[in-house]
C-alpha cells in the first residue's frame, strides 16, 4: 500500500479523509493544513503520494507543489478541489501532479487514483 501525506485546511475534510483512507487499508502517515505543511512533511516522510488541497490560506497548493516539485521532481500529487477554475487546470499540468479531484469525491474514486 502506498504511503501518504493528506493537506487540507479544513480540519474536518483533513480529518474525515485520513480516517476514510485508513479504513480503505491506506497508510496515512501525516496530515497538515497549509502548503507550508505539506513540503515539511513530504521532506520529513518522503510519502509515495500527497493529497493536496489547493486553496488554502497563507500557503497554498501552489506553493506546496513548487516546493515539493524542488525537492523531488519525480514526486506524486492528487489535487483535491472544490473550485475548478482556469488556475486550477493550470496547475493539473505540472508533472508532479498526476491528477485531480473534485470535492466532494467518491472514496473509491480516490482509492483508484491513488493505486495508478
Amino acid at each position: 500500500m502506498p504511503r501518504i501525506i493528506v493537506i487540507d485546511d479544513e480540519l474536518d475534510n483533513a480529518k474525515s479523509t485520513e480516517r476514510l483512507l485508513k479504513l480503505m487499508g491506506i497508510d496515512v502517515i501525516a496530515v497538515g493544513y497549509n502548503g507550508k505543511d505539506a513540503v515539511e512533511l513530504y521532506e520529513k516522510h518522503k510519502p509515495d503520494v500527497v493529497l493536496l488541497d489547493m486553496m488554502m490560506p497563507e500557503y497554498d497548493g501552489f506553493y506546496a507543489i513548487d516546493g515539493i516539485d524542488k525537492l523531488d521532481p519525480h514526486a506524486k500529487v492528487i489535487v483535491l478541489s472544490g473550485i475548478l477554475d482556469r488556475k486550477t487546470n493550470e496547475v493539473v499540468k505540472h508533472r508532479i501532479v498526476h491528477s485531480l479531484v473534485i470535492k466532494p469525491f467518491v472514496i473509491d474514486d480516490l482509492i483508484k487514483k491513488i493505486l495508478n
